[in-house]
């Protein structure tokens, strides 16, 4: 019975649900609609989200107090980093990878827009460039409390099913690769 329980308790922490996510095509031909459920509206919230096109980039979000909290830990080299403040008034800044590391960030870049989506959900447009040249669109992204460990942060939730919610650095070990939908599709693309 012991083991039973143990195997139990194991497989809920294996199997937990991952930050939902979705990719759709844009409403133009250049352009990628990333889509989730609904988030915490708060002031302290901060969504990650690194995109990875090649094998060059950075393999970190580096770490700062009150700014992006611990060290996360990136499954793939990203050549963009968004820091997403999902709150009444969102902000977004973009660390693009130079080929030397991350380049310093973008307050809310022109190419990338975020609004309030379906069932009270968040939509992240992004430009179709920024897929692999394979057409796949690869994503890693983590949702961080920036109130808690004094500024720090606490992961909350994040697309990766295997990380457990925490303080401290966190290694992200699973992203998702979606393969491009066809522009003007209105059907999700498949993870």
């Amino acid at each position: 019975m012991r083991r039973l329980l143990l195997f139990l308790a194991l497989s809920a922490c294996w199997c937990r649900a991952a930050l939902p996510l979705q990719v759709e095509a844009g409403p133009d031909k250049d352009s990628l609609i990333l889509r989730w459920a609904n988030l915490p509206e708060t002031e302290k919230s901060l969504l990650i989200v690194a995109t990875s096109s090649g094998p060059s980039g950075a393999g970190l979000v580096p770490f700062a107090q009150n700014k992006t909290g611990s060290t996360l830990f990136l499954p793939f080299q990203a050549d963009r980093i968004l820091l997403i403040r999902p709150a009444e008034q969102p902000r977004i800044s973009l660390r693009t990878f130079n080929g030397f590391g991350l380049a310093p960030e973008t307050a809310n870049p022109a190419e990338v827009t975020l609004a309030k989506g379906k069932d009270s959900g968040w939509e992240l447009r992004i430009p179709r460039t920024w897929a692999a040249t394979n057409g796949t669109l690869r994503v890693a992204a983590a949702l961080k409390d920036l109130a808690a460990n004094s500024g720090w942060g606490r992961v909350v939730d994040s697309t990766d099913p295997y990380l457990s919610p925490g303080e401290n650095d966190r290694y992200l070990t699973h992203y998702l690769a979606f393969p491009l939908p066809p522009p003007g599709s209105r059907e999700p693309a498949a993870s």
